[in-house]
This record gives structure tokens, C-alpha cells and sequence, in this order.
């Protein structure tokens, strides 16, 4: 194996690594928001999975879900914990989209990800150059997948805790648990980088 075809190995080794791990833990993200489905609606476990799943895609199981929360008889304070969760939910969800269907491929450009797999939206196929690199300057890098997999996570970990204590009958725990879902950023990625993403950690109050 010559150099080249060497580092091309190892370029799309490293994107599939960090690329599965990101999808992982959007893997997460569902199982857990299926989970709390669960919880609120106070389905049996295995009738609420095929409920929760039976939508064909995941806006549809968060207007499921949205209008469960909607319709339940929760306090209003922990009906608004629910509904900012599934909120973030959304907003992640479609940079899992982007992350689905846009094209990955070696950036060859001049800087620090020269060399590494990145994803380019398709739109920018076929291109003028200067359209196409439009598209470029806005792929998403490897460092981008790894906070991509980080906010995921994060997501996870707050809806795991929140069925974990639902519902959440302790009024002095209500604000702060609604802080732990806002303080997750509103989109998981972010080209300046965040350096500042940390693991949710429960109140220090007793849960409930």
C-alpha cells in the first residue's frame, strides 16, 4: 500500500469512527425520548414503543409525544421542563438530518482540515466554484462530529434524568431541572466551537 492510498485509509477510518459515535448517541437520544414517552403517558413499556414508534419519522413522534404532554395531567411547571426537552430534541434532530444526507469527502483545501473526510451538503454537486465552495466553507468537520456527539449525549443524559424522576413532584426541583434542558445549546455544533459543554448533573436536591 503506497503513502497516498495509506493516508486515504486512515482519513476515512477516522471519519467513520467519529462519524458512527455521533450517531450513536442520537441512538441514545431516541431510546431515552421513548422512554419518558412511556413515563408520561403511563403506557406499558412495550405498547408505548410501538405507539412511540409507529410514526414514520421523528418530528412525528415529537407532535406525538407534544401533544401527550399537552393533553396529560402534569403540573404546568413540569409540562414545560417536557415540552423544552422535546423542543431541543427538534432542533437537534435536524442537524441529524444534515448529517444523513449531506456527502462526505476528503477537504483538500489549505488549513487544519486539510486531508480529513468532511460533509458537504449536496447541493453543492456540480457546482460553480464559486457556489461549491460556498457548501465547503459551510461542511461539517470532524471537530464539528465531535461536538455533535457531545451535545447528543448531553441530550440523552437530561431526558434519561427526567424520566429517571418524573413527575417530578418536589416544586424546588422544577427550575432547576428546567435550567439543566436550557442550558444545552440550541444547536449541538457550532463553527466557533464550544469549549464550555459540560455532563448535566441532577440538582442537589432530592429528585421528585
Amino acid at each position: 500500500m503506497s503513502d497516498a492510498e495509506s493516508r486515504e485509509k486512515e482519513a476515512w477510518n477516522e471519519f467513520y469512527l467519529i462519524y458512527g459515535a455521533a450517531m450513536v448517541a442520537w441512538s441514545r437520544v431516541e431510546r431515552e425520548l421513548g422512554t419518558l414517552f412511556a413515563t408520561v403517558t403511563g403506557m406499558k413499556p412495550d405498547l408505548a414503543m410501538r405507539v412511540f414508534y409507529s410514526a414514520r419519522s421523528f418530528q412525528g413522534r415529537v407532535d406525538m409525544f407534544e401533544s401527550a404532554v399537552t393533553d396529560s395531567e402534569i403540573e404546568d411547571a413540569v409540562r414545560n421542563i417536557l415540552k423544552q426537552a422535546l423542543k431541543r430534541a427538534g432542533q437537534y434532530n435536524s442537524v441529524r438530518n444534515i448529517m444523513a444526507h449531506d456527502l462526505p469527502q476528503r477537504d483538500f483545501r489549505d488549513g487544519p482540515n486539510f486531508g480529513q473526510v468532511v460533509l458537504i451538503g449536496p447541493k453543492g454537486m456540480f457546482q460553480k466554484d464559486d457556489v461549491k465552495a460556498k457548501y465547503v466553507d459551510r461542511a461539517i468537520t470532524l471537530d464539528d462530529l465531535r461536538e455533535v456527539t457531545e451535545n447528543f449525549n448531553r441530550l440523552a443524559s437530561v431526558i434519561e434524568m427526567l424520566w429517571a424522576v418524573f413527575p417530578i413532584k418536589r416544586a424546588s426541583s422544577h427550575g432547576k431541572y428546567l435550567e439543566l434542558v436550557l442550558e444545552l445549546p440550541t444547536s449541538p455544533y457550532s463553527k466557533t466551537g464550544r469549549k464550555d459543554a459540560k455532563s448535566p448533573r441532577p440538582p442537589r436536591s432530592s429528585p421528585g
